[in-house]
């Protein structure tokens, strides 16, 4: 018996071993239903609706008020975040940047901006915009949504203008 065990797994290995794995045939995708006898093709997204590449600059110009006591010396950052996830081609992405502010009297001015270049990313996917403010020693920190739009054409730099109180 341990024979024939021995000469069945010797023709298994040996047939595997000839037998090349079969390639994929070419064809159209889908299934076909046995019981409906109908072939239904697979649905693709379309490429042109994945294929684009969102290029573009987002500017934010803050000009801070500043009603906080500061340490002596201190010194106020500004940044922003933009955020997006396309729900239909999965693509997500977040940048930020940040500047120092300009500091005269109880008026701070700064500018943030985000060049960027995000593939697959649909004129239906929308950016989320937030701020961030701080001083450098960590005494105060403050932050808030500046908006969400839809992403602008190709080569478009979109300014925001923002007024917060620090």
């Amino acid at each position: 018996m341990a024979i024939h065990l021995r000469t069945g797994l010797f023709a298994v290995l040996f047939i595997a071993g000839i037998c090349p794995a079969q390639a994929a045939s070419p064809g159209i995708p889908g299934f076909f239903n046995p019981v409906t006898r109908v072939f239904v093709p697979l649905q693709l997204p379309s490429p042109a609706a994945t294929a684009a590449t969102a290029t573009g600059t987002i500017k934010v110009e803050f000009s801070i008020a500043i009603k906080s006591v500061l340490p002596s010396g201190d010194k106020i950052s500004c940044g922003i975040s933009a955020g997006l996830y396309n729900t239909t081609t999965g693509a997500g992405f977040s940048e930020s940047a940040a500047s120092n502010a300009t500091v005269t009297g109880s008026t701070a001015t700064c500018t943030a901006i985000i060049p960027y270049s995000w593939p697959g990313v649909t004129s239906a996917s929308s950016i989320s915009l937030d701020f961030t403010l701080s001083d450098s020693l960590g005494a105060r920190f403050s932050n808030d949504s500046i908006a969400t739009f839809k992403v602008p054409a190709n080569g478009t730099t979109t300014t925001y203008k923002v007024s917060p109180v620090f």
